[in-house]
C-alpha cells in the first residue's frame, strides 16, 4: 500500500511540474513577480548593474531603461562614474539616467572622462541634488542625450553642452551664472528653464537653430552673441535685462521679433541685430511708467549704434530694421 502511495505522489508530481499548473503559473506570472525596468535601486556593485540592465526588455534610443541609483560616485569624473559608464557601453542598452540620490565628492559635476565609452547611450540624465555646478565640456559625447535635469545646479561653466546636438531641454530651476558658449550648437534645443540665471554668457546659446522662445525671468546681464543663429527665435522675455552685449541677437532669422523689456533702458552693445535683411521688424514692450525713457537715441542704439548712459556708442544704424516700442498696460 505504501508503495502504491508513493508511485501516485511522484507520479502527481510529474504531471505538476510537467504539465503545467494553471493556479501555479498565476502566482509566478503575477505583475507582483516580474521585475520593474523602472527600479533600479538597491544596487552593491556595478556588476548588479550589468546583470540588471541584460535582463531588462527594451534599452533602445526610443525605449529606453530607466536606471535609477543610489550608489557613491566618488571624485569626478573618474572612478565609480567611469565604471558606470563601460557597464552601460557593456551592456549595448540605451538608459535614462536618475543620479539624483547619488554621492559625488564635492559639488562638481564633471563627466568628462579621458574615455568616453558609454556617454552616446544615455538619453536623459537627472544629476546629482549634491552636485552645484556643471564643469566645461562636461557633456562633449553625449551624442544621444536629449534632457538634463540639476534640481540644485547654481553654475554652469564655459561649453559645458557645447554641440549636445540631440538636447532639446535643459532645467535648472536654480542655476544663477550661464558660461561661455555654454549650449553653443545645440540645434536641437527647444525648451530652457532658467528661472534665476542672472548672468548670460557670451555665445551661451549661440547657433541653438530651433530655439523659439527664451524667458529669462532674473537675467541682467546678456554677453556678446548670445543668441546669434537662433534663426527661429520670435519671443525674448527679459524683463529685468540692465545689459545686453554686442550681436546678441544677430542673425535671427525669422520675424517678427518681440522682447518684453523693464522699467530700465538696458545698456545696449553695438550690432545687435547685425545681419538682419530687409524690412525686419521688431516690437519692444516696457512698462506704460517706462515708456517715455525709451526715446529716438535708445532705439536708434538698439538698431546697431548702441546706446549707455543716454548715448549712442558710434555703431552703424541698421536701416533694414523697422523698430517699435510699445507699453504694456
Amino acid at each position: 500500500m505504501k508503495i502504491k502511495l508513493m508511485i501516485i505522489s511522484i507520479l502527481l508530481l510529474i504531471c505538476f511540474t510537467s504539465c503545467g499548473n494553471p493556479w501555479l503559473d498565476s502566482i509566478l506570472n503575477s505583475d507582483s513577480n516580474k521585475k520593474d525596468d523602472n527600479i533600479g535601486k538597491g544596487f552593491t556593485g556595478i556588476d548588479d548593474i550589468i546583470e540588471w540592465l541584460k535582463s531588462q526588455p527594451g534599452g533602445s534610443i526610443s525605449d529606453p531603461i530607466l536606471l535609477s541609483l543610489s550608489i557613491p560616485l566618488g571624485y569626478m569624473p573618474g572612478g565609480t562614474w567611469e565604471d558606470l559608464l563601460n557597464a552601460i557601453d557593456g551592456t549595448g542598452k540605451y538608459v535614462n539616467l536618475d543620479l539624483s540620490n547619488c554621492s559625488i565628492n564635492g559639488t562638481t559635476f564633471n563627466s568628462a572622462t579621458a574615455n568616453p565609452a558609454g556617454y552616446d547611450k544615455v538619453v536623459s540624465i537627472v544629476l546629482p541634488n549634491q552636485a552645484q555646478n556643471i564643469e566645461s565640456y562636461s557633456f562633449l559625447y553625449f551624442t544621444s542625450l536629449n534632457q538634463v535635469t540639476g534640481m540644485n545646479i547654481k553654475e554652469i561653466d564655459d561649453d559645458a553642452f557645447a554641440n549636445c546636438l540631440s538636447l532639446k531641454n535643459v532645467s535648472f530651476p536654480l542655476a544663477k551664472d550661464i558660461g561661455d558658449y555654454a549650449f553653443t550648437g545645440c540645434p536641437n534645443l527647444q525648451s530652457v528653464n532658467l528661472p534665476l540665471a542672472t548672468n548670460i554668457g557670451e555665445s551661451a546659446f549661440a547657433s541653438c537653430s530651433s530655439l523659439q522662445s527664451v524667458f529669462l525671468p532674473s537675467a541682467t546681464s546678456i554677453g556678446n552673441g548670445a543668441f546669434r543663429n537662433c534663426y527661429t527665435l520670435q519671443n525674448v522675455n527679459i524683463p529685468l535685462i540692465i545689459y545686453i552685449g554686442d550681436g546678441v541677437f544677430a542673425n535671427t532669422g525669422i520675424e517678427p521679433l518681440t522682447i518684453t523689456m523693464g522699467f530700465t533702458p538696458p545698456t545696449l552693445g553695438q550690432y545687435i541685430f547685425d545681419g538682419a535683411g530687409s524690412g525686419k521688424t521688431i516690437t519692444v514692450q516696457v512698462p506704460l511708467i517706462a515708456f517715455p525713457l525709451y526715446d529716438l537715441d535708445w532705439e536708434n542704439g538698439f538698431k546697431g549704434m548702441g546706446w549707455d548712459s543716454g548715448s549712442p556708442q558710434g555703431g552703424t544704424l541698421n536701416t533694414n530694421i523697422n523698430l517699435t516700442v510699445l507699453s504694456l498696460p
